[in-house]
C-alpha cells in the first residue's frame, strides 16, 4: 500500500528532468540580450562547457551580439508548502495543498523565481527573497526550503567576423543590464 501511495505521489507530482533547460531566459533584473562590449578578455567556447574547445577570444573593447541564452538547472531546488497557497502570477496560477512539494528551477529577476509544480512552470515572487543563488524563505511565506537550486547561465555570442560560441555568465561584458 505504501509503495502504491509513493508511486501515485510521484505520478501526481513528477519532478522535471535535469539538467532542465530554460531557453532565452535572462536570470536577473533588466537582463537583455543584444550588443555587449567586452570589459576584459573573454574566452568563448565552441559548446556549453568550460572544457569545450575555444571558439574564439573577445578582447577588451570588442563588441559581440548576445543572440540567445539558456539557464541550465543542474540541481532542483525543493520547497514544501507549510499551508495551502496559490503559486503563480496573473492567469497562470495553481493551488498547492499544505504538505505538497514543488521545485525551484532558477531565479528570473525582479524578485521572481521560476517554479515547477505538477508538470508545469510558474513564475512567482512571493515566497523567496530575490537572491539569485541562495534563496531564503520570507517569514510567513507558507513554504519551507528543503534544498536550494543550482543553475548556470550560458549565453551564445557572435563576433563581428561571424564566429559564434558560448560564454558562461555575463562577467566581462557591459550591455547585458538594460537598467544601467
Amino acid at each position: 500500500m505504501l509503495l502504491v501511495l509513493c508511486l501515485l505521489a510521484t505520478i501526481r507530482h513528477p519532478e522535471p528532468a535535469v539538467p532542465f533547460l530554460s531557453w532565452d531566459a535572462c536570470p536577473f533584473e533588466c537582463c537583455a540580450y543584444g550588443r555587449w562590449t567586452a570589459t576584459k578578455t573573454v574566452t568563448v567556447r565552441s559548446r556549453r562547457s568550460e572544457t569545450a574547445p575555444v571558439a574564439f577570444t573577445v578582447h577588451r573593447g570588442e563588441t559581440v551580439a548576445a543572440t540567445t541564452g539558456v539557464v541550465v538547472t543542474t540541481v532542483l531546488g525543493i520547497v514544501r508548502a507549510t499551508r495551502p497557497l496559490t503559486l503563480g502570477e496573473s492567469r497562470i496560477r495553481v493551488a498547492v495543498p499544505r504538505g505538497d512539494r514543488f521545485y525551484i528551477l532558477h531565479y528570473q529577476g525582479e524578485g521572481t523565481y521560476v517554479f515547477w509544480y505538477q508538470g508545469r512552470k510558474y513564475s512567482d515572487a512571493r515566497y523567496i527573497t530575490p537572491t539569485s543563488r541562495a534563496p531564503v524563505i520570507v517569514p510567513a511565506s507558507g513554504v519551507e526550503l528543503l534544498r536550494a537550486p543550482e543553475w548556470s547561465w550560458w549565453i551564445k555570442v557572435k563576433n563581428q567576423r561571424g564566429q559564434s560560441g558560448w560564454i558562461l555568465g555575463n562577467r566581462g561584458f557591459d550591455g547585458s543590464d538594460s537598467c544601467s
